[in-house]
């Protein structure tokens, strides 16, 4: 619905004809597989492990993916999106009795900002690792392709779409977490 609402606006044309391309069609299977992978624990941390030593040796993957990260925002967006859910974990736990009722919001804020540069840290590391697994098996124009693609208004309202519909979805579950936490804590 939120992703919906957030690309009523735009002419989809643009999306439809490079997402349903083979090139497209490629991508997309590839950033689908990677996400598959990385449910399990052994194979993301491989790839974490596989990402660090190519960020450090500098190679030509690794100034791509950054490339891509920064015309999408990726880093700064994730990180957002984590401290809101945070935030709503919180503050579901405050409703639901867990905490003295005398934590304000100014506390519980304070201390979900304190997460901040873990959030980052963590967000940097799982998207270099995650990217480098999607992204590996594309020939580099596929890669450039994308990452222009990705900076265009159209890919930019894909992208901010994609951000907000996870964004609304993690905060309600995160908050009801929270709300059944607080339920279990104090029984």
């Amino acid at each position: 619905t939120e992703m919906g609402r957030m690309l009523a606006s735009q002419d989809l044309e643009p999306l439809l004809s490079f997402y349903g391309t083979e090139q497209g069609q490629r991508i997309v299977g590839f950033e689908v597989a990677a996400r598959e992978a990385f449910l399990d624990e052994a194979v993301k941390d491989a790839a974490t492990e596989m990402s660090k030593a190519g960020r450090q040796n500098g190679t030509v993957l690794d100034s791509r993916i950054t490339r891509f990260i920064e015309v999408n925002d990726l880093i700064d967006l994730n990180v957002e999106g984590h401290l809101r859910s945070n935030f709503a974990f919180m503050s579901g736990l405050v409703e639901g009795g867990a905490f003295d009722t005398s934590y304000t919001a100014e506390q519980l804020l304070a201390d979900v900002w304190a997460g901040e540069g873990a959030a980052r840290e963590e967000t940097s590391e799982w998207l270099y690792a995650y990217l480098s697994t999607a992204f590996s098996p594309l020939s580099a124009e596929d890669l450039d392709d994308y990452i222009a693609f990705s900076g265009t208004d159209h890919g930019q309202a894909m992208n901010a779409a994609i951000m907000g519909a996870f964004d609304v979805l993690f905060v309600d579950i995160s908050n009801r977490m929270g709300l059944a936490a607080a339920q279990f804590m104090g029984g």
